[in-house]
């Protein structure tokens, strides 16, 4: 995650032009947040792996994110002279979803992806057709944000089917019992 979000922060730098290669890793630096994302649904469902008690996980997250969101939010409403109604509606993330307001996807997003992961993982996790029905979700996200029109948040949208597919994938790493990725798996198969 540490290499995701550096090369979000070298994707933002304004640099000069300091030959190919710099310029290709600047130019792509955004696909860190699709590293984020993808390892941020795996994280998740390792998590949760053992089920999910709403309240615990909604808990969980809105005390990692909101209480310094908040804080941020505030000193950049104070410093730009924003009335309080403002300072709601941008630390709630409501605004994001009535204006649109693109320079502050990335919060509200992720606050969603969090709102939706129980159901996507009640959807696969210990089903028959599990993984079938995580693929068939995965790949309608893409399908039906593919046709949204590009001016409609469809960066931030493109990234959701990231996020489940983290998902769906730590449902494969971690089934069986493995504890980590590169780690023992207790249950192995007799030959």
């Amino acid at each position: 995650m540490g290499l995701a979000m550096l090369m979000v922060v070298f994707h933002h730098l304004a640099i000069p032009y300091m030959g190919s290669a710099v310029d290709f890793v600047h130019r792509n630096g955004g696909f860190g947040v699709d590293i984020f994302l993808l390892l941020s649904g795996m994280g998740l469902y390792y998590s949760a792996r053992r089920g999910v008690n709403l309240r615990v996980f909604y808990y969980k997250r809105f005390v990692r994110i909101f209480p310094l969101y908040f804080v941020i939010v505030g000193v950049f409403q104070i410093i730009y002279g924003h009335t309080f109604m403002d300072f709601i509606l941008k630390a709630t993330t409501i605004g994001y979803w009535i204006e649109g307001i693109m320079y502050d996807w990335f919060i509200p997003n992720i606050i969603a992806l969090y709102i939706l992961f129980p159901v996507f993982h009640f959807a696969i996790f210990n089903r028959k057709h599990g993984n079938l029905i995580g693929i068939a979700i995965v790949a309608a996200m893409y399908v039906g944000i593919s046709c949204l029109p590009y001016g409609s948040n469809f960066q931030a949208w493109l990234r959701w089917p990231v996020f489940f597919l983290g998902a769906l994938t730590g449902k494969w790493i971690f089934a069986n019992g493995a504890k980590s990725i590169g780690g023992d798996c207790p249950k192995t198969i007799a030959t």
